[in-house]
């Protein structure tokens, strides 16, 4: 024998779009939405909206079921589905026929019902019903106007009142706060004062929270979201109207991670009216791989705030990193990052079109399972790991795909000398596998002594602005790069180390039909070059190889015998 049928109830994704209506459902969807709360029966939900047919409803509750907003057993639902689907459509061109006749000022009523199969096998007939509308005097309808307005204006006073009076409370009781923000940080917090704001709208003010004895916090609002506060107004729904809004923050390491585990692990022993948390200018001290100010923004969902939401500010792109944490004890957060525009605080100092990175992380590790970087019409992408213990130490594997050199050099040459509408000195596409690691006492220093190296390709590569073989061949001539031509490679390919002191290429061994070129260039932090050339001609016998020397930038290349 089967249990009785199981109550509809939201998801969490339903929990969310109560919250933030994004996916702009109708007036029947959002009731049943507010009312499935897992539990009453759909029985129950169907016999407090009288005022829902149970065509409207059936159907609402499916797409919210489709939608993943609810889950429900549509067994339960009367096994009625129309045979004829186009009746609805053609009910309203009737309805709007009928009207434009009528020349009415409100649209007639239809009453249609289409040919159904029933439970039992029956069909009913389709029928059509038009019936003239039912016009008010203009005295009743101005009536019903004024009565809708002060009903409306009534419950935004009560709703506004209610605020008052519950912020009042809070703020005559000071010790209150405190023992609220004690729960979050996992420690004592002490506050200087509280403010209560009555216009535009109750507010709460707390200045000069201390955690610890330390200051963390220099100010925090607890504001009202009326929207929330009548959302809540409907049965079943949790009051949370609170917004927690903090200007701006500047905390320790420990003190953000003790944040945000507090508002995770802790969130039940908070009032349940809090419904947000938003940090709109956060800086976290020592934090090596967020050494910016981010804004925090966190939703209470089915009683937690189970996600953070950070975003950059004040950068020309665009940067969100989204962090859940995990269940309390383990200690392992994951984490999602995306962003377009976005020059990295770790790495090289480009700009990528886009990155995705996701992972976790703990109080000692960080785990970069997946990344992937674009830039310079190619693509980064691996997978790194951070930890401390006695010392910090981090590890990375890349690889480098369809890396177009010639706007890598660009880029370095606009952010260093005026731009002097010279080509790049090496044009061509790169691949790279990269490996990286370092050590240190912080993570900090970890990546500062960090190395990197690994085998470079490039396809399609050509030393733009000098001919090495006609160099080779005369050698009294002058060699000046951007003026003696192009020397197109075959096969080239070197060994790429990069560290503090700059980045090498070196074990450089290209190709050009008979003519071989080895060597190697280093390029300093200010992008000067450093480096000797080997150009030797297999085809030429008796010649001794020519030996030049690179100087100048890479963005302006300099040669000489």
């Amino acid at each position: 024998m089967s249990g009785s049928p199981r109550a509809p109830r939201r998801t969490a994704a339903g929990a969310l779009e109560l919250q933030q209506s994004e996916r702009g459902l109708s007036r029947a969807e959002r009731l049943i939405l507010i009312l499935v709360d897992g539990r009453r029966s759909l029985k129950e939900v169907r016999a407090q909206l009288r005022s829902i047919d149970d065509r409207r409803f059936d159907r609402a509750l499916r797409r919210l079921v489709e939608l993943g907003l609810v889950e429900a057993d549509l067994a339960q639902l009367p096994c009625i589905e129309p045979t004829v689907p186009v009746a609805p459509l053609l009910a309203n061109d009737l309805e709007e026929s009928v009207y434009s006749l009528s020349g009415g000022s409100e649209p007639p009523v239809l009453r249609t019902s289409v040919a159904r199969t029933t439970c039992e096998g029956k069909a009913a007939e389709p029928s059509l019903e038009v019936r003239p509308p039912e016009v008010a005097p203009p005295g009743r309808r101005f009536r019903r106007l004024a009565i809708g307005f002060g009903v409306a204006a009534v419950v935004i006073l009560g709703v506004g009142v209610v605020a008052a009076i519950w912020l009042a409370s809070v703020a005559i009781s000071p010790r209150q706060v405190e023992r609220n923000l004690s729960t979050v940080f996992g420690q004592a917090v002490t506050v200087d004062s509280t403010e209560l704001r009555l216009v535009p709208m109750p507010g709460l003010r707390i200045h000069g929270v201390r955690a610890g004895g330390a200051p963390v916090l220099p100010e925090l609002a607890l504001e009202v979201d009326l929207r929330q506060m009548l959302v809540g107004l409907a049965p079943g729904e949790p009051w949370s109207f609170g917004i927690v809004r903090v200007p701006s923050a500047t905390l320790s390491l420990p003190h953000a991670a003790a944040l945000l585990d507090g508002l995770h692990s802790r969130a039940a022993e908070l009032p349940m009216f809090v419904a947000t948390v938003v940090v709109e200018a956060l800086q976290i001290e020592d934090a090596v791989l967020l050494p910016r100010r981010y804004r925090l923004e966190s939703h209470r969902i089915e009683g937690r705030f189970s996600r953070f939401d950070l975003s950059e500010v004040g950068s020309a792109g665009s940067m969100r990193l989204r962090i859940e944490p995990g269940a309390p004890g383990d200690g392992w957060s994951r984490f999602d990052l995306q962003a377009r525009n976005w020059a990295s605080p770790v790495g090289p100092a480009v700009v990528w079109d886009a990155v995705a990175a996701n992972g976790q992380f703990a109080a000692t590790a960080v785990v970069l399972e997946t990344f992937q970087a674009q830039a310079f019409g190619g693509a980064v992408y691996g997978a790194a790991v951070a930890a401390r213990d006695v010392e910090s130490v981090f590890a990375l594997r890349a690889s480098a795909a369809r890396i177009d050199v010639g706007l890598l050099l660009e880029s370095l040459a606009a952010k260093g000398t005026e731009r002097s509408g010279r080509s790049p000195m090496v044009v061509g596409v790169a691949s790279a596998g990269i490996v990286a690691a370092g050590r240190g006492e912080s993570l900090d220093l970890a990546l500062q002594n960090g190395i990197a190296l690994g085998p470079v390709t490039v396809e399609r590569a050509m030393i733009d602005g000098v001919n090495l073989g006609f160099a080779a061949m005369h050698r009294g001539a002058a060699v000046n790069a951007r003026g003696s031509g192009a020397t197109r490679f075959s096969e080239l390919s070197a060994l790429l180390v990069a560290d503090r002191a700059g980045v090498g290429v070196r074990d450089i061994e290209g190709r050009a039909g008979a003519m071989r070129v080895q060597g190697a260039v280093e390029m300093a932090p200010d992008h000067g070059l450093d480096g000797r050339l080997r150009v030797i001609l297999g085809g030429v016998r008796g010649q001794a190889p020519l030996a030049l020397s690179v100087r100048g930038t890479a963005a302006a290349p300099e040669f000489a015998n």
